[in-house]
């Protein structure tokens, strides 16, 4: 009974659209590729400069922050898909009132907060391609965005 109800309810929805694995897709890159540039970029960064302390950037998921990576960035693209990139903003401003102290020098301290930007730059960097590669395939986006011409 309840695979018959399943199926019926199933066939009353209308059809997903054609673009939706794309846009899953685009949604799953954005989430996941950047990961790798943040990794390969803090760790360049780590390798030139002497004054960031050893482990300053915890490598792969051992980080808290690359789990937020992975939940920030689809957001940031669905906030720009949906029309709403104040969203954006007010996650940064989240982010700097929630941001840590960490018991370094002054030099180092600056240097640990630099690659936090450089993280999030990074970071930043992908939506932004992201965005422009939804924008290049005319995917759907809130009424209130203008199309590409």
């Amino acid at each position: 009974m309840a695979l018959l109800s399943t199926t019926t309810l199933l066939r009353l929805l209308p059809a997903p659209p054609t673009t939706g694995w794309v846009q899953t897709l685009v949604f799953a890159a954005v989430a996941t590729l950047p990961h790798f540039l943040v990794e390969l970029f803090a760790w360049l960064a780590q390798a030139l400069s002497p004054d960031l302390p050893p482990k300053a950037h915890v490598r792969g998921f051992h980080n808290i922050g690359a789990y937020v990576g992975l939940f920030e960035r689809p957001l940031f693209l669905g906030a720009l898909v949906a029309g709403f990139p104040q969203f954006i903003a007010v996650w940064f401003v989240f982010k700097g009132i929630a941001r840590y102290r960490v018991a370094l020098g002054a030099t180092q301290t600056r240097r640990t907060f630099q690659l936090f930007l450089l993280n999030n730059a990074v970071s930043l960097a992908g939506v932004a391609l992201g965005w422009l590669l939804w924008r290049m395939l005319d995917l759907p986006t809130a009424q209130c965005v203008p199309r590409l011409t």
